[in-house]
């Protein structure tokens, strides 16, 4: 059985343009010539932009997610010593 997959962010020319109407589905053909689809998630798609090279900036405004919840599906957190150095450079 061959699958042929497209990835949806080949339909992303621009992830610093974000486009609601393109579709976050997964497509597949069968052997029948039938197509199964499956919609990724928010955090699937996130993860699957960061592997691809997309920084979290990117992925964040791509599909309209705040910074902090980009972060949290990738499993970054900010160090003590990161969150005292953005403090002190919020001070000026």
């Amino acid at each position: 059985m061959t699958l042929a997959i497209q990835s949806p962010v080949q339909s992303f020319p621009d992830l610093a343009t974000p486009n609601p109407s393109v579709s976050t589905q997964k497509t597949a053909a069968t052997s029948s010539g039938t197509e199964d689809k499956v919609e990724l998630s928010a955090a699937a798609q996130v993860k699957l932009l960061y592997q691809e090279g997309n920084s979290v900036s990117a992925i964040a405004s791509s599909l309209s997610l705040p910074t902090k919840t980009v972060d949290s599906y990738l499993d970054i957190t900010a160090t003590a010593e990161a969150a005292l150095l953005s403090a002190e450079l919020k001070k000026g």
